[in-house]
């Protein structure tokens, strides 16, 4: 190992030479950082311009592409931090400043999926053999360090993406129920969409605690970021129906301007400081990135988003990171109540089902049973270790959750196990108030998603996550034998060359060639969802664009809108003596949106600073020309991809 080691440490350097002496970074901080953001929004305009016009094969790809640039972005801002300087160069020429950060794109993108592949290795994942024959070129190989290690590979990136699909599905049917009832309002439609984002992100209560904040507290300031986020990509998009040549808008956040209702203007300000990117540590974290913390701060401690680079942040899963790695032991200070919740939402799994009896906390030699089921109608049990943790989405953050795993499938469930072999009857009894003889009985670990690496040693037991704990019920109407012993069986797991295949992949990076084993997931119809799924509320209001009318308004003031005649809620109400309909984002779910007068001055393009009218529109027509360039070449590159 010591000198496969070796080797791998000097690829890695080889690869990250490679980016060393790049002209970006020598550009003053605060002009890389916006030019950075400004060609990324750019990108993924035309990207989803591109996406409209293709089948889902191509979409699936075009918003692969997406994604990688955000990830791209994540990585240079991180790096334009650690070595851009505040009083770096002042390039004048537009186009040579728009080449460095092509330039630096294109190395971020190689670097990112180095790391994507490194990283894994130094934990375990992955093996690693060098072919060093020639002395200018290098040739490294990484495979799976098992086939068990490559099977939960696939696993966990199809229950990913199956899960991401479903919360997206619950967001396309609030939006459509949204556009029906409000379809020329925009103050409800971002208003509302940015309270689905963090009602359907966020597992946790309202009044659950991370550090110094609530759910709410983080729920009622994120949705104003993402508001503005929305507000901010509606403006660049009617800028480019004006010049389509025009240059995307970044978008200042300012506090102070919101009104503020439901959340103390101190929390929001903190909460805002510690979500926003300055390059240096706070509190007890000891590492970060843009994606954890997506406001990003100028040297003169303006704030800024960059519009879709929210819009694509996963912000339940990585603001509770973040604020976890910020606050350490504080953030975990209502830990316990994590078990409860997770008890609540079995217990309306089961609750279906009146054959089944729950029981929970039940104490056996050495632990605590944290969950159980009896079917009333054969005696049989089914024991769960619980698992909820921050969810994690990388291989390697995976991995890193195999303890917590392992110890429920070696330590607690052979002891829960013991317990029942010993005396059932004497368990049942504590659990569920008489002696029972159990007739059979199953064990197994529960988390929220993901089941662990290929890593974690072989047990008997098996590790489920709740969705598909919720399909076996249902798909057996509630006999929990049955349900177990498909779950036993792996009948919900996604299979290989079925639902995901192992690919291998190849990178040039600089003079060094990687090969990789990947995941590739399969057209197939592997779903975990149930009937009740497809039901989404908002608040207490039900999401149906079927159960809806489509109503048209007419704007006669700021955030004002009446219905007009032509509505169909309009004839219904005329009916009955009432003709008018007056609507104010205010008074819907107590929101609050920027007046015409404040969107223009939020709206003001960040590299309008310091600069008047006219050199703007100068630099503007340069800029223009050079974004253009820059675009042009780098959709060539994804189109020959997407048809190759």
């Amino acid at each position: 190992m010591n000198n496969i080691g070796n080797e791998v440490k000097r690829i890695e350097a080889i690869i990250d030479q490679d980016y060393e002496g790049l002209d970006y970074w020598n550009i003053n901080r605060d002009t890389a950082l916006k030019l950075l953001c400004t060609l990324f929004e750019e990108w993924v305009y035309q990207l989803d311009q591109e996406i409209f016009s293709f089948m889902e094969p191509q979409k699936i790809k075009l918003n692969g592409f997406i994604i990688t640039l955000v990830e791209a972005l994540d990585w240079l801002i991180r790096m334009t931090f650690k070595k851009n300087k505040i009083d770096g160069c002042n390039v004048e020429d537009v186009d040579t400043l728009i080449k460095y950060t092509q330039e630096a794109f294109a190395k971020a993108i190689i670097h990112v999926k180095a790391e994507q592949i490194f990283l894994p290795f130094w934990k375990g994942l992955y093996m690693a053999k060098v072919d060093s024959k020639n002395s200018n070129k290098d040739c490294i190989e990484f495979e799976f360090h098992s086939h068990d290690v490559a099977v939960l590979e696939g696993i966990n990136f199809v229950l990913l993406e199956e899960y991401n699909h479903y919360k997206l599905k619950k967001l396309e049917k609030v939006e459509q129920t949204i556009k029906k009832l409000y379809s020329n309002v925009p103050e409800m439609h971002y208003h509302t969409m940015s309270i689905a984002r963090t009602e359907f992100d966020f597992d946790f209560p309202d009044d659950y605690n991370i550090g110094p904040y609530t759910i709410r507290d983080i729920k009622n300031v994120w949705r104003r970021v993402i508001r503005e986020a929305y507000w901010a990509d509606r403006h660049n998009r009617d800028q480019k129906l004006i010049d389509r040549d025009s240059l995307p808008d970044l978008w200042s956040i300012n506090v102070e301007n919101w009104v503020l209702t439901d959340v103390k203007e101190e929390t929001a300000l903190k909460l805002i400081d510690d979500l926003t990117y300055t390059g240096r540590m706070k509190g007890k974290q000891r590492s970060s990135k843009p994606l954890l913390q997506p406001i990003f701060q100028l040297s003169d401690g303006t704030r800024f988003i960059s519009p879709r680079f929210i819009l694509y942040n996963q912000l339940g899963r990585n603001i509770i990171t973040i604020l976890n790695r910020i606050y350490g032991d504080e953030a975990n200070q209502d830990a316990d109540s994590k078990e409860t919740i997770f008890i609540k939402e079995l217990r309306d799994v089961t609750s279906q089902y009146p054959n089944l009896s729950v029981c929970h906390d039940v104490p056996v030699d050495g632990t605590n049973v944290d969950f159980g089921i009896l079917d009333t109608n054969d005696n049989t049990l089914a024991l769960f270790e619980l698992k909820w943790f921050v969810e994690p989405v990388t291989a390697v953050e995976i991995q890193n959750k195999d303890a917590e795993i392992s110890k429920g499938l070696h330590e607690q469930l052979p002891k829960y196990e013991d317990a029942i072999k010993e005396n059932g009857s004497k368990f049942t009894l504590k659990a569920f108030g008489k002696e029972i003889e159990i007739n059979e009985s199953f064990y197994f670990v529960l988390t929220r998603l993901t089941i662990g690496s290929g890593l974690i040693k072989p047990s008997p037991y098996k590790t489920i996550n709740i969705r598909m704990l919720k399909k076996a019920l249902f798909d057996t109407n509630g006999n929990l034998n049955e349900a177990c012993r498909k779950l036993y069986d792996g009948f919900y797991y996604p299979k290989i060359n079925e639902d995901f295949s192992l690919e291998k992949a190849e990178f040039k990076m600089g003079n060094v060639t990687v090969i990789a084993d990947s995941i590739k997931k399969l057209d197939s119809s592997y779903d975990l969802s149930i009937p009740s799924d497809s039901e989404v509320s908002l608040l207490g209001f039900e999401m149906n664009p079927e159960k809806v009318p489509q109503m048209k308004f007419k704007h006669v003031g700021s955030s004002i809108y009446i219905l007009t005649k032509d509505s169909m809620e309009e004839e219904n109400l005329g009916k009955e003596g009432s003709n008018h309909l007056e609507t104010s984002v205010q008074g819907f779910f107590k929101g609050v949106t920027p007046s015409e007068e404040q969107l223009n001055a939020y709206s003001t393009c960040m590299f309008d600073k310091r600069i008047g009218r006219r050199e703007r529109r100068k630099l503007e027509r340069r800029m223009k020309k050079a974004i253009k360039r820059a675009v042009k070449n780098r959709m060539r590159d994804i189109m020959k991809d997407i048809h190759n």
